[in-house]
């Protein structure tokens, strides 16, 4: 690392921590995009009414610490029941459903089923904390004909309790990222659904419209 990326590195980190002291605040990312210099925020917020000022106020403290290009994006954070319960898209196309995540019987691999429409599939991943339900999430919509155009970039749990939120970034081809945040008191539950919750919009382009029960 040259000394200016450990200096960029620290500056991202400070830039962090300032942001988790603001009102309401559960969750942040931030990193410098390697293409285009800008520097991109996730800030996940427990209060939606919150949502706009903590924009500005992000925005204002990301001023401080880069001189470059800023997006800050603004989440409220989102139950297990709400992602599980949210209504289905608007688009023709639908959601992808989560249906279970269990184990194998000797416990070495996690599988996850999911649903679209009237199709099934599964998807498997060695049982590897955080990452491992993520990777069965992406075999699982692989196997459901989704083109996913993106790599793991982090898994986080914002805090130490059982029902912590926990947030999934997801890196495309192009250096963008995705991100999904979701509390549930089983961790491997909530990974699966923050993954989901990241990837839905994408879905929704990418696979075919569900065919509709015959009868």
């Amino acid at each position: 690392m040259t000394g200016a990326e450990h200096s960029a590195s620290s500056d991202v980190n400070a830039l962090e921590l300032e942001l988790r002291r603001l009102a309401d605040v559960v969750g942040v990312s931030a990193a410098i995009d390697a293409h285009t210099g800008e520097l991109i925020v996730t800030v996940t917020v427990s209060n939606p009414g919150r949502s706009a000022a903590t924009w500005r106020a992000a925005l204002d403290v990301a001023g401080r610490f880069y001189s470059g290009p800023v997006r800050i994006e603004v989440n409220a954070l989102r139950s297990s029941a709400e992602v599980l319960d949210s209504p289905p898209a608007t688009s023709h196309r639908g959601r992808v459903r989560l249906i279970s995540v269990a184990h194998s019987p000797d416990d070495s691999a996690v599988v996850v089923r999911l649903r679209h429409g009237d199709r099934e599939s599964a998807g498997t991943s060695a049982a590897l904390p955080l990452v491992g339900p993520v990777r069965a999430v992406m075999a699982a919509l692989e196997s459901l004909g989704a083109d996913l155009p993106f790599e793991i970039h982090s898994v986080t749990k914002l805090g130490v309790d059982d029902a912590a939120p926990i947030m999934v970034t997801l890196r495309s081809s192009d250096g963008s990222r995705r991100f999904g945040v979701v509390a549930d008191r089983d961790e491997e539950v909530g990974v699966t659904k923050a993954t989901l919750h990241a990837l839905n919009r994408h879905l929704e382009r990418v696979l075919s419209a569900p065919l509709a029960s015959a009868g």
